[in-house]
């Protein structure tokens, strides 16, 4: 496929820093769904910009030429469960006249095209519109507490490797809890799943194992 084309999917078991959806950017390629992107670090630093300021950045990086006056003003309809996000993104792209925009294979996601980089920049704008129109609702985007991140460990040594196991995987050796917490603020923890992700190269594999392995624990966000 010429052009530009977008995949953004938040996958099963849906995460939080959705700031970081947008997944996969590639230029002149289709692209498959990558794995969910991991929860928010924990701990204190500079305050982050609001979820409109990080979409309309995330507008910026697809489209450089995109200035501050072309930005829309928009209304907030509803927040939404990540797992809501193919669905409701793709209406709401389709209703803003881009009718190429396609579910990912599990529905929970969405791809986009663009035949040249005017089409891309009227595809940011639009996408940065639905996005604060229809916002991750905010539980899933917040820094996690030490309480959680202990749980996420405790769920990656433990039911997801068991997972990963039974699929045929071989999951690597993990940290100790204190060192899976102190890399985990600086967002270099240990995850056995986007390691064996990172392996395969086949869509059909990284849908199955995202699947069959959900990415975090139920319960994790209250």
């Amino acid at each position: 496929m010429s052009g530009f084309t977008t995949v953004r999917s938040l996958g099963r078991g849906a995460l939080l820093a959705v700031a970081s959806t947008v997944l996969v950017l590639n230029l002149g390629a289709c692209s498959a769904p990558a794995s969910d992107p991991a929860p928010s670090p924990s701990g204190h630093g500079a305050p982050e910009a609001s979820w409109a300021d990080q979409q309309w950045e995330r507008a910026v990086q697809s489209a450089p030429d995109l200035t501050d006056g072309e930005r829309p003003d928009v209304v907030e309809v509803r927040t939404i469960e990540p797992s809501e996000v193919g669905r409701v993104m793709t209406e709401c792209l389709h209703a803003a006249g881009f009718l190429d925009v396609e579910l990912t294979p599990d529905g929970e996601g969405y791809t986009t095209s663009a035949a040249n980089a005017a089409e891309a920049k009227a595809l940011a704008v639009a996408q940065y519109a639905c996005w604060v129109q229809y916002p991750i609702d905010p539980k899933y985007t917040k820094p996690l507490t030490d309480d959680q991140v202990k749980a996420l460990f405790a769920y990656f040594a433990g039911p997801l490797s068991d997972c990963l196991r039974e699929q045929g995987y071989v999951p690597s050796t993990p940290p100790s809890e204190a060192s899976f917490v102190e890399a985990y603020s600086s967002g270099n923890a240990w995850n056995p799943l986007n390691e064996v992700l990172a392996s395969l190269s086949q869509q059909g594999e990284i849908l199955a194992l995202s699947q069959a392995c959900p990415s975090v624990p139920e319960g994790l966000y209250g």
